[in-house]
């Protein structure tokens, strides 16, 4: 039992410990008030009446203090909670840049299965995310699309290749690719929740400066539009940009029917590898993605595994790994 200013010396290293925890902290410090309430009122215990000479003017003054502490440190966590949840849930500005290449390849699915691959019309939102993470990527943030406006019309063209099988013989399969492709892409990034030991790393400005500045340069990374043999070339534009360009599709409604949407990435080893398919509507050229949340079709892909996480290791944790001269330990 805490029965000594000592005591509350002790009392305040675990409130510090579950600074960040306030669910633990309320709890702790409930535990702690009834306690002592129950101190208060039971003033026939022997023990603590031999022990000390003056348990109640003690007890007054842990308690008036405790009391305090109580109050100050639950306003307290209480702020840090609803900072923390309040950066948890913020996102950047939006960015805006055009995507042009010469051909494209946003394969559908299901012409996947005979070597001769046929394009959407227009890309999914995990080619455009991948886009985006070509122009600037950290395991801080989560790349988020919001939005395409298809400025050049869909034109499709067959063209031919030289494929080798397994047993490396050589044959000749079709793809259909759209040509001469234009995009405007708006979008934005959000923290990465899932790695929690990057949050030191959250610093909104720092990220939305390289983003920025990698869209200035192109990306930081080469741009496939669908697949590697076809080059994109990216651009910075402005809002004012993305919203006053015209497109070939403008006054125009055509839906697109059921089409692949992006992949669910499961963080946890038991978890399979989902794909999500949504109802896709082209508006005056312009398509909304949904949010994974909003997506109507899931589909399990059971083969698939993911590698575990293990973890930022420092630079001092992994010199210990070794010893001098380079030799491991």
């Amino acid at each position: 039992m805490i029965t000594t200013m000592k005591d509350s010396e002790q009392v305040k290293k675990l409130i510090l410990l579950s600074y960040k925890n306030w669910a633990y902290a309320q709890s702790l410090l409930h535990y702690i008030f009834t306690i002592f309430q129950s101190t208060q009122s039971n003033c026939d215990m022997e023990h603590y009446n031999k022990k000390y000479n003056k348990k109640k003017e003690r007890s007054k003054v842990f308690f008036f203090y405790l009391t305090n502490y109580y109050y100050i440190f639950t306003m307290k966590i209480r702020k840090e909670v609803i900072m923390s949840k309040k950066l948890e849930m913020e996102k950047s500005k939006h960015f805006y840049m055009r995507i042009t290449g010469d051909y494209a390849l946003w394969a559908d699915p299901a012409t996947k299965g005979g070597g001769e691959r046929i394009s959407y019309q227009v890309p999914t939102a995990q080619a455009i995310q991948g886009i985006c993470d070509a122009v600037y990527f950290k395991p801080t943030i989560r790349n988020v699309v919001d939005a395409i406006k298809v400025v050049n019309p869909v034109r499709f063209h067959s063209m031919g290749y030289r494929a080798l099988y397994g047993d490396l013989s050589a044959g000749l399969n079709y793809v259909t690719v759209l040509e001469n492709v234009e995009y405007l892409v708006q979008y934005h990034f959000e923290w990465n929740l899932y790695r929690q030991d990057l949050s030191r790393d959250r610093i909104m400005k720092k990220h939305e400066t390289i983003t920025e500045r990698s869209l200035r340069k192109g990306g930081r990374r080469d741009v496939f539009l669908g697949a590697r043999e076809f080059l994109g070339y990216v651009e910075q534009i402005t809002e004012q940009e993305y919203l006053t360009e015209k497109t070939f599709y403008y006054g125009s409604d055509f839906d697109l029917g059921n089409m692949f949407h992006s992949f669910i990435y499961s963080c946890d080893e038991t978890e399979p590898l989902k794909s999500l398919f949504t109802h896709t509507i082209m508006r005056d050229g312009i398509i909304q993605f949904k949010p994974q949340e909003e997506c109507e079709i899931t589909n399990i892909l059971s083969s698939y595994t993911i590698k575990a996480h293990k973890g930022v290791v420092s630079v001092d944790e992994e010199l210990k790994e070794y010893g001098e001269g380079g030799e491991s330990v």
